[in-house]
Protein backbone atom coordinates (compact mmCIF):
# COMPACT_ATOMS: atom_id res chain seq x y z
CA UNK A 1 0.00 0.00 0.00
CA UNK A 2 2.16 2.89 -1.25
CA UNK A 3 1.59 6.38 0.20
CA UNK A 4 -0.91 8.58 -1.57
CA UNK A 5 0.91 11.35 -3.51
CA UNK A 6 -1.43 13.84 -1.85
CA UNK A 7 -0.74 12.49 1.62
CA UNK A 8 -0.99 15.12 4.35
CA UNK A 9 1.90 15.72 6.73
CA UNK A 10 0.99 17.48 9.94
CA UNK A 11 2.85 17.74 13.20
CA UNK A 12 1.70 14.86 15.47
CA UNK A 13 1.51 17.28 18.40
CA UNK A 14 -1.29 19.13 16.61
CA UNK A 15 -3.24 15.89 16.30
CA UNK A 16 -2.85 15.13 20.00
CA UNK A 17 -3.92 18.63 21.05
CA UNK A 18 -7.02 18.41 18.88
CA UNK A 19 -7.86 14.95 20.24
CA UNK A 20 -7.40 16.11 23.85
CA UNK A 21 -9.60 19.16 23.25
CA UNK A 22 -12.35 17.00 21.76
CA UNK A 23 -12.20 14.53 24.64
CA UNK A 24 -12.40 17.29 27.25
CA UNK A 25 -15.38 18.83 25.46
CA UNK A 26 -17.26 15.55 25.34
CA UNK A 27 -16.36 14.83 28.96
CA UNK A 28 -17.94 18.14 29.92
CA UNK A 29 -20.95 17.41 27.73
CA UNK A 30 -21.34 14.00 29.34
CA UNK A 31 -21.07 15.48 32.82
CA UNK A 32 -23.79 18.10 32.34
CA UNK A 33 -26.15 15.58 30.72
CA UNK A 34 -25.95 13.19 33.65
CA UNK A 35 -23.13 10.90 32.58
CA UNK A 36 -22.99 8.96 35.82
CA UNK A 37 -23.11 5.31 36.70
CA UNK A 38 -22.88 4.32 40.33
CA UNK A 39 -19.36 5.54 41.11
CA UNK A 40 -17.75 5.53 44.51
CA UNK A 41 -17.14 9.26 44.31
CA UNK A 42 -19.35 12.03 42.99
CA UNK A 43 -16.79 13.36 40.54
CA UNK A 44 -16.19 10.06 38.78
CA UNK A 45 -16.52 10.48 34.99
CA UNK A 46 -17.40 14.16 35.47
CA UNK A 47 -13.79 15.18 34.92
CA UNK A 48 -12.64 12.41 32.61
CA UNK A 49 -14.56 10.80 29.76
CA UNK A 50 -13.92 7.16 30.63
CA UNK A 51 -15.90 5.04 33.00
CA UNK A 52 -13.04 3.83 35.20
CA UNK A 53 -15.51 3.28 38.09
CA UNK A 54 -13.96 5.95 40.28
CA UNK A 55 -11.75 9.02 40.05
CA UNK A 56 -9.20 8.15 42.69
CA UNK A 57 -5.82 9.90 42.39
CA UNK A 58 -3.05 8.11 44.15
CA UNK A 59 0.55 9.26 44.26
CA UNK A 60 2.70 6.21 43.59
CA UNK A 61 6.08 6.95 45.10
CA UNK A 62 7.41 3.41 45.10
CA UNK A 63 9.26 1.49 42.40
CA UNK A 64 5.89 0.35 41.02
CA UNK A 65 5.43 3.67 39.19
CA UNK A 66 8.51 2.84 37.15
CA UNK A 67 7.45 -0.72 36.27
CA UNK A 68 5.65 0.04 32.96
CA UNK A 69 8.25 2.65 31.96
CA UNK A 70 11.13 0.26 32.65
CA UNK A 71 9.39 -2.48 30.66
CA UNK A 72 8.89 -0.13 27.72
CA UNK A 73 12.54 0.94 27.87
CA UNK A 74 13.53 -2.70 27.44
CA UNK A 75 11.05 -3.15 24.59
CA UNK A 76 12.07 0.01 22.74
CA UNK A 77 15.01 -1.46 20.79
CA UNK A 78 13.08 -4.46 19.39
CA UNK A 79 10.22 -2.04 18.68
CA UNK A 80 12.55 0.11 16.56
CA UNK A 81 13.97 -2.92 14.77
CA UNK A 82 10.55 -4.37 14.05
CA UNK A 83 9.16 -1.03 12.82
CA UNK A 84 12.18 -0.64 10.53
CA UNK A 85 11.47 -3.98 8.85
CA UNK A 86 13.67 -6.46 10.74
CA UNK A 87 12.33 -9.90 9.78
CA UNK A 88 14.09 -11.97 12.44
CA UNK A 89 11.47 -13.93 14.44
CA UNK A 90 13.15 -13.25 17.77
CA UNK A 91 12.74 -9.51 17.23
CA UNK A 92 8.97 -9.96 16.97
CA UNK A 93 9.02 -12.26 20.01
CA UNK A 94 11.03 -9.71 22.00
CA UNK A 95 8.58 -6.95 21.06
CA UNK A 96 5.59 -9.02 22.16
CA UNK A 97 7.33 -9.99 25.39
CA UNK A 98 8.18 -6.36 26.08
CA UNK A 99 4.59 -5.29 25.43
CA UNK A 100 3.35 -7.98 27.81
CA UNK A 101 5.75 -6.70 30.46
CA UNK A 102 4.25 -3.22 29.99
CA UNK A 103 0.77 -4.69 30.42
CA UNK A 104 1.78 -6.44 33.62
CA UNK A 105 3.53 -3.29 34.81
CA UNK A 106 0.33 -1.27 34.48
CA UNK A 107 -1.50 -3.73 36.70
CA UNK A 108 1.33 -3.84 39.23
CA UNK A 109 1.75 -0.05 39.29
CA UNK A 110 -1.57 0.61 40.94
CA UNK A 111 -2.08 -2.33 43.26
CA UNK A 112 1.22 -4.14 43.73
CA UNK A 113 2.27 -7.52 42.42
CA UNK A 114 -0.26 -9.97 43.85
CA UNK A 115 -3.33 -7.77 44.04
CA UNK A 116 -2.53 -6.07 40.76
CA UNK A 117 -2.80 -9.39 38.93
CA UNK A 118 -5.91 -10.64 40.70
CA UNK A 119 -7.81 -7.40 41.17
CA UNK A 120 -10.57 -8.02 38.66
CA UNK A 121 -11.20 -11.55 39.83
CA UNK A 122 -11.67 -10.34 43.39
CA UNK A 123 -14.88 -8.60 42.32
CA UNK A 124 -18.07 -10.42 43.27
CA UNK A 125 -19.62 -10.33 39.80
CA UNK A 126 -16.85 -11.75 37.64
CA UNK A 127 -17.02 -14.99 35.72
CA UNK A 128 -14.70 -16.78 38.13
CA UNK A 129 -17.52 -17.17 40.64
CA UNK A 130 -19.57 -19.14 38.11
CA UNK A 131 -16.93 -21.76 37.30
CA UNK A 132 -18.21 -24.13 40.00
CA UNK A 133 -21.45 -24.53 38.03
CA UNK A 134 -19.64 -26.07 35.06
CA UNK A 135 -20.24 -29.79 34.83
CA UNK A 136 -22.42 -32.35 33.09
CA UNK A 137 -25.45 -30.63 31.62
CA UNK A 138 -24.08 -27.11 32.16
CA UNK A 139 -24.75 -26.00 28.59
CA UNK A 140 -28.17 -27.67 28.48
CA UNK A 141 -29.24 -25.92 31.70
CA UNK A 142 -27.60 -22.58 30.99
CA UNK A 143 -28.52 -20.01 32.18
CA UNK A 144 -30.78 -21.84 34.67
CA UNK A 145 -27.85 -23.76 36.11
CA UNK A 146 -29.29 -24.39 39.56
CA UNK A 147 -28.28 -21.18 41.29
CA UNK A 148 -27.79 -17.47 40.84
CA UNK A 149 -25.16 -16.52 38.29
CA UNK A 150 -22.99 -13.47 38.74
CA UNK A 151 -24.02 -10.31 36.92
CA UNK A 152 -21.52 -10.84 34.12
CA UNK A 153 -22.37 -14.53 33.92
CA UNK A 154 -26.07 -13.76 33.55
CA UNK A 155 -25.69 -11.03 30.95
CA UNK A 156 -23.30 -12.97 28.68
CA UNK A 157 -23.29 -16.39 26.99
CA UNK A 158 -21.27 -19.11 28.76
CA UNK A 159 -18.08 -18.88 26.68
CA UNK A 160 -15.81 -17.10 29.15
CA UNK A 161 -16.98 -19.29 32.03
CA UNK A 162 -16.07 -22.32 29.92
CA UNK A 163 -12.65 -20.82 29.17
CA UNK A 164 -11.95 -20.40 32.89
CA UNK A 165 -13.23 -23.90 33.61
CA UNK A 166 -10.84 -25.28 30.98
CA UNK A 167 -7.92 -23.38 32.51
CA UNK A 168 -8.82 -24.76 35.95
CA UNK A 169 -9.03 -28.27 34.50
CA UNK A 170 -5.51 -27.82 33.11
CA UNK A 171 -4.18 -27.09 36.60
CA UNK A 172 -4.67 -23.37 37.30
CA UNK A 173 -6.41 -23.61 40.65
CA UNK A 174 -6.07 -20.01 41.83
CA UNK A 175 -7.59 -16.79 40.55
CA UNK A 176 -4.12 -15.31 39.96
CA UNK A 177 -3.03 -18.28 37.86
CA UNK A 178 -6.25 -18.17 35.84
CA UNK A 179 -5.91 -14.45 35.19
CA UNK A 180 -2.28 -14.76 34.13
CA UNK A 181 -3.30 -17.46 31.66
CA UNK A 182 -6.04 -15.22 30.25
CA UNK A 183 -3.77 -12.18 30.10
CA UNK A 184 -1.58 -13.96 27.53
CA UNK A 185 -4.52 -13.77 25.13
CA UNK A 186 -3.89 -10.07 24.61
CA UNK A 187 -0.33 -10.24 23.30
CA UNK A 188 -1.09 -13.46 21.44
CA UNK A 189 -3.69 -11.50 19.46
CA UNK A 190 -0.82 -9.52 17.91
CA UNK A 191 0.22 -12.57 15.87
CA UNK A 192 -3.07 -13.14 13.96
CA UNK A 193 -3.46 -9.36 13.59
CA UNK A 194 -0.02 -9.17 11.98
CA UNK A 195 -0.88 -12.05 9.67
CA UNK A 196 -4.24 -10.54 8.69
CA UNK A 197 -2.73 -7.11 8.10
CA UNK A 198 -0.03 -8.54 5.81
CA UNK A 199 -2.67 -10.15 3.63
CA UNK A 200 -5.09 -7.19 3.63
CA UNK A 201 -2.44 -4.44 3.21
CA UNK A 202 1.34 -4.80 3.08
CA UNK A 203 4.31 -5.66 5.30
CA UNK A 204 5.05 -2.14 6.54
CA UNK A 205 1.41 -1.38 7.36
CA UNK A 206 1.15 -4.70 9.20
CA UNK A 207 4.09 -3.73 11.40
CA UNK A 208 2.51 -0.35 12.12
CA UNK A 209 -0.79 -2.00 13.04
CA UNK A 210 0.88 -4.52 15.36
CA UNK A 211 2.76 -1.85 17.30
CA UNK A 212 -0.27 0.44 17.60
CA UNK A 213 -2.30 -2.50 18.88
CA UNK A 214 0.24 -3.73 21.43
CA UNK A 215 0.64 -0.30 23.05
CA UNK A 216 -2.89 1.09 22.72
CA UNK A 217 -3.90 2.38 26.14
CA UNK A 218 -7.10 0.36 26.31
CA UNK A 219 -4.93 -2.72 25.76
CA UNK A 220 -2.11 -1.88 28.16
CA UNK A 221 -4.42 -0.66 30.94
CA UNK A 222 -6.92 -3.54 30.79
CA UNK A 223 -5.02 -6.53 29.40
CA UNK A 224 -4.42 -8.13 32.80
CA UNK A 225 -7.72 -6.92 34.22
CA UNK A 226 -10.33 -8.06 31.72
CA UNK A 227 -11.52 -11.43 30.50
CA UNK A 228 -12.53 -9.59 27.33
CA UNK A 229 -8.94 -9.97 26.09
CA UNK A 230 -9.87 -13.62 25.37
CA UNK A 231 -12.68 -12.44 23.11
CA UNK A 232 -10.26 -10.02 21.46
CA UNK A 233 -7.92 -12.92 20.63
CA UNK A 234 -10.79 -14.86 19.08
CA UNK A 235 -11.84 -11.81 17.05
CA UNK A 236 -8.27 -11.37 15.78
CA UNK A 237 -8.16 -15.06 14.82
CA UNK A 238 -11.42 -14.64 12.91
CA UNK A 239 -10.00 -11.65 11.03
CA UNK A 240 -6.91 -13.67 10.13
CA UNK A 241 -9.07 -16.56 8.96
CA UNK A 242 -11.10 -14.21 6.78
CA UNK A 243 -7.93 -12.76 5.24
CA UNK A 244 -6.75 -16.26 4.36
CA UNK A 245 -10.17 -17.19 2.98
CA UNK A 246 -10.09 -14.13 0.72
CA UNK A 247 -6.94 -15.62 -0.80
CA UNK A 248 -8.69 -18.94 -1.39
CA UNK A 249 -7.43 -20.82 1.68
CA UNK A 250 -10.08 -23.33 2.83
CA UNK A 251 -8.53 -23.72 6.28
CA UNK A 252 -8.74 -19.96 6.67
CA UNK A 253 -12.46 -20.05 5.97
CA UNK A 254 -13.00 -22.72 8.61
CA UNK A 255 -10.88 -20.78 11.11
CA UNK A 256 -12.89 -17.63 10.39
CA UNK A 257 -16.22 -19.31 11.17
CA UNK A 258 -15.06 -21.24 14.22
CA UNK A 259 -13.26 -18.27 15.81
CA UNK A 260 -16.24 -15.97 15.26
CA UNK A 261 -18.60 -18.56 16.71
CA UNK A 262 -16.39 -18.91 19.79
CA UNK A 263 -16.29 -15.11 20.15
CA UNK A 264 -20.09 -14.86 20.01
CA UNK A 265 -20.27 -17.58 22.66
CA UNK A 266 -18.31 -15.18 24.89
CA UNK A 267 -20.18 -11.96 24.14
CA UNK A 268 -23.18 -11.01 22.03
CA UNK A 269 -21.31 -7.89 20.89
CA UNK A 270 -19.18 -10.10 18.64
CA UNK A 271 -22.13 -10.57 16.28
CA UNK A 272 -21.58 -7.02 15.03
CA UNK A 273 -18.20 -8.12 13.65
CA UNK A 274 -20.21 -9.45 10.72
CA UNK A 275 -20.30 -5.86 9.49
CA UNK A 276 -16.50 -5.79 9.41
CA UNK A 277 -16.34 -8.93 7.32
CA UNK A 278 -19.08 -7.74 4.95
CA UNK A 279 -17.21 -4.50 4.19
CA UNK A 280 -13.89 -6.28 3.65
CA UNK A 281 -15.51 -8.83 1.34
CA UNK A 282 -17.33 -6.09 -0.61
CA UNK A 283 -14.04 -4.25 -1.11
CA UNK A 284 -12.54 -7.38 -2.71
CA UNK A 285 -15.62 -8.13 -4.79
CA UNK A 286 -13.93 -7.71 -8.18
CA UNK A 287 -11.22 -10.21 -7.24
CA UNK A 288 -13.70 -12.69 -5.80
CA UNK A 289 -16.05 -12.55 -8.76
CA UNK A 290 -13.47 -14.12 -11.07
CA UNK A 291 -12.24 -16.85 -8.72
CA UNK A 292 -14.62 -19.61 -7.66
CA UNK A 293 -12.01 -21.13 -5.34
CA UNK A 294 -12.13 -18.04 -3.13
CA UNK A 295 -15.89 -18.20 -2.84
CA UNK A 296 -15.70 -21.82 -1.72
CA UNK A 297 -13.17 -20.86 0.97
CA UNK A 298 -15.40 -18.01 2.14
CA UNK A 299 -18.45 -20.29 2.22
CA UNK A 300 -16.68 -22.48 4.75
CA UNK A 301 -16.87 -19.58 7.24
CA UNK A 302 -20.68 -19.53 7.68
CA UNK A 303 -20.72 -23.34 7.44
CA UNK A 304 -18.21 -23.66 10.29
CA UNK A 305 -20.13 -21.06 12.32
CA UNK A 306 -23.41 -22.96 11.98
CA UNK A 307 -21.64 -26.27 12.57
CA UNK A 308 -20.17 -24.96 15.83
CA UNK A 309 -23.58 -24.06 17.21
CA UNK A 310 -25.10 -27.21 15.73
CA UNK A 311 -22.68 -29.35 17.75
CA UNK A 312 -23.45 -27.36 20.91
CA UNK A 313 -27.22 -27.68 20.37
CA UNK A 314 -27.42 -31.30 19.23
CA UNK A 315 -24.54 -32.68 21.24
CA UNK A 316 -24.82 -30.73 24.50
CA UNK A 317 -28.37 -29.42 24.54
CA UNK A 318 -27.37 -25.78 24.26
CA UNK A 319 -30.25 -23.42 23.37
CA UNK A 320 -28.70 -20.43 21.58
CA UNK A 321 -31.92 -18.47 21.00
CA UNK A 322 -33.08 -18.96 24.56
CA UNK A 323 -29.67 -17.84 25.88
CA UNK A 324 -29.70 -14.79 23.61
CA UNK A 325 -33.15 -13.77 24.87
CA UNK A 326 -32.23 -14.36 28.53
CA UNK A 327 -28.93 -12.48 28.33
CA UNK A 328 -30.51 -9.55 26.55
CA UNK A 329 -33.25 -9.23 29.19
CA UNK A 330 -30.76 -9.65 32.04
CA UNK A 331 -28.54 -6.98 30.52
CA UNK A 332 -31.48 -4.60 30.22
CA UNK A 333 -32.24 -5.10 33.92
CA UNK A 334 -28.64 -4.76 35.12
CA UNK A 335 -27.08 -1.68 36.71
CA UNK A 336 -26.50 -0.39 33.19
CA UNK A 337 -30.18 0.57 33.17
CA UNK A 338 -29.52 3.35 35.66
CA UNK A 339 -27.89 5.38 32.92
CA UNK A 340 -29.85 7.11 30.20
CA UNK A 341 -29.73 5.37 26.79
CA UNK A 342 -28.78 8.71 25.26
CA UNK A 343 -25.50 8.63 27.18
CA UNK A 344 -24.21 5.95 24.82
CA UNK A 345 -24.26 8.43 21.93
CA UNK A 346 -21.67 10.52 23.76
CA UNK A 347 -20.05 8.02 26.07
CA UNK A 348 -19.32 5.10 23.76
CA UNK A 349 -17.27 6.91 21.08
CA UNK A 350 -15.33 8.89 23.69
CA UNK A 351 -14.66 5.93 25.95
CA UNK A 352 -13.66 3.67 23.05
CA UNK A 353 -11.56 6.13 21.05
CA UNK A 354 -10.28 8.03 24.07
CA UNK A 355 -9.10 4.94 25.88
CA UNK A 356 -7.10 3.92 22.80
CA UNK A 357 -4.68 6.75 23.66
CA UNK A 358 -4.40 10.28 22.34
CA UNK A 359 -2.11 9.69 19.30
CA UNK A 360 -4.18 6.70 18.21
CA UNK A 361 -7.42 8.54 18.98
CA UNK A 362 -6.38 11.46 16.78
CA UNK A 363 -5.32 9.14 13.96
CA UNK A 364 -8.57 7.14 14.16
CA UNK A 365 -10.68 10.30 14.17
CA UNK A 366 -8.81 11.74 11.16
CA UNK A 367 -9.10 8.37 9.40
CA UNK A 368 -12.87 8.24 9.86
CA UNK A 369 -13.19 11.82 8.62
CA UNK A 370 -10.85 11.08 5.71
CA UNK A 371 -12.85 8.02 4.72
CA UNK A 372 -16.08 10.04 4.75
CA UNK A 373 -14.49 12.73 2.61
CA UNK A 374 -13.24 10.19 0.08
CA UNK A 375 -16.65 8.53 -0.06
CA UNK A 376 -18.12 11.89 -1.00
CA UNK A 377 -15.48 12.42 -3.73
CA UNK A 378 -16.31 9.52 -5.98
CA UNK A 379 -13.43 10.23 -8.33
CA UNK A 380 -10.91 9.83 -5.52
CA UNK A 381 -12.78 6.96 -3.91
CA UNK A 382 -11.82 4.44 -6.58
CA UNK A 383 -8.12 4.81 -5.82
CA UNK A 384 -8.60 4.88 -2.05
CA UNK A 385 -11.12 2.03 -1.83
CA UNK A 386 -8.88 -0.41 0.04
CA UNK A 387 -8.07 2.04 2.83
CA UNK A 388 -11.60 3.45 3.03
CA UNK A 389 -12.96 -0.08 3.37
CA UNK A 390 -10.64 -0.85 6.28
CA UNK A 391 -11.80 2.32 8.08
CA UNK A 392 -15.46 1.48 7.53
CA UNK A 393 -14.87 -2.14 8.55
CA UNK A 394 -13.35 -0.99 11.84
CA UNK A 395 -15.83 1.81 12.60
CA UNK A 396 -19.16 0.18 11.78
CA UNK A 397 -19.41 -2.40 14.63
CA UNK A 398 -18.80 0.06 17.50
CA UNK A 399 -21.02 2.60 15.72
CA UNK A 400 -23.90 0.12 15.54
CA UNK A 401 -23.44 -0.84 19.20
CA UNK A 402 -23.50 2.85 20.10
CA UNK A 403 -26.73 3.49 18.15
CA UNK A 404 -28.31 0.50 19.88
CA UNK A 405 -27.42 2.08 23.22
CA UNK A 406 -25.56 -1.00 24.45
CA UNK A 407 -23.42 -0.60 26.44
CA UNK A 408 -23.55 2.89 27.87
CA UNK A 409 -20.17 4.53 28.25
CA UNK A 410 -18.14 1.77 29.93
CA UNK A 411 -16.57 0.33 26.81
CA UNK A 412 -12.85 0.34 27.57
CA UNK A 413 -12.88 -3.42 28.05
CA UNK A 414 -16.17 -4.37 26.36
CA UNK A 415 -14.95 -2.97 23.04
CA UNK A 416 -11.51 -4.59 23.20
CA UNK A 417 -12.52 -6.97 20.41
CA UNK A 418 -12.82 -3.94 18.08
CA UNK A 419 -9.28 -2.71 18.78
CA UNK A 420 -7.41 -4.97 16.28
CA UNK A 421 -9.36 -3.80 13.19
CA UNK A 422 -9.20 -0.21 14.46
CA UNK A 423 -5.41 -0.43 14.79
CA UNK A 424 -5.21 -1.91 11.29
CA UNK A 425 -7.34 0.88 9.80
CA UNK A 426 -5.36 3.57 11.60
CA UNK A 427 -2.07 2.09 10.42
CA UNK A 428 -3.31 1.91 6.81
CA UNK A 429 -4.30 5.58 6.91
CA UNK A 430 -1.03 6.55 8.59
CA UNK A 431 0.88 4.95 5.76
CA UNK A 432 -1.26 6.00 2.81
CA UNK A 433 -2.97 9.27 3.72
CA UNK A 434 -0.86 10.92 6.42
CA UNK A 435 2.69 9.96 5.42
CA UNK A 436 3.79 8.54 8.78
CA UNK A 437 7.07 6.65 9.01
CA UNK A 438 8.64 4.37 11.63
CA UNK A 439 10.09 7.33 13.55
CA UNK A 440 6.56 8.49 14.32
CA UNK A 441 5.91 5.10 15.93
CA UNK A 442 9.11 4.76 17.91
CA UNK A 443 9.72 8.34 19.02
CA UNK A 444 6.18 9.65 19.41
CA UNK A 445 3.19 7.33 19.23
CA UNK A 446 4.32 4.33 21.27
CA UNK A 447 6.03 6.35 24.08
CA UNK A 448 3.00 8.64 24.39
CA UNK A 449 0.62 5.69 24.54
CA UNK A 450 2.62 4.14 27.38
CA UNK A 451 2.86 7.48 29.20
CA UNK A 452 -0.91 7.88 29.09
CA UNK A 453 -1.39 4.36 30.46
CA UNK A 454 0.92 5.17 33.37
CA UNK A 455 -1.03 8.33 34.17
CA UNK A 456 -4.32 6.45 33.99
CA UNK A 457 -3.09 3.99 36.60
CA UNK A 458 -2.06 6.82 38.90
CA UNK A 459 -5.27 8.84 38.65
CA UNK A 460 -8.03 6.25 38.20
CA UNK A 461 -9.26 3.11 39.91
CA UNK A 462 -9.19 0.82 36.89
CA UNK A 463 -11.66 -1.71 38.24
CA UNK A 464 -12.16 -3.41 34.91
Amino acid sequence: MPPDPSAVRRAPVVEVVLAAAALIFFAWLGAITGWKGAPKTAISTAVWPFYFDTWFPQAVWTWRALAPAAAFALAWWPLRQFAAGDRRPWIFAALVAGAYAVHLGCGIERHGVERGLSFTFSRGQEYWNDVHWVGAGFLARFPEVGGRLSQHGATHPPGLVLVLAAIVALGAKSRVAAELACSFACVLAALPLYGAARRLTDETTARFATILFLFACSVTAFAVLAMDSVTMLLAALALYGLARALDGDALGGALWGLALAAATLCTLTAFTLGLTYAVVIAARWSELRADRRRWLALALGPAAFLGFYGVLALGFGYRPFHVFDFCWRAFAASDDARRSPAIALVGNPVAFLGSLGLPLTALCARSIAGAARRLARRTEFSTAMATVALVLAAALPPAVCTLMGKPRAEVERIYLLFVPPMALAAAACARRWYARDERWLTWFAAPLLVAQSILVEIFFETMW
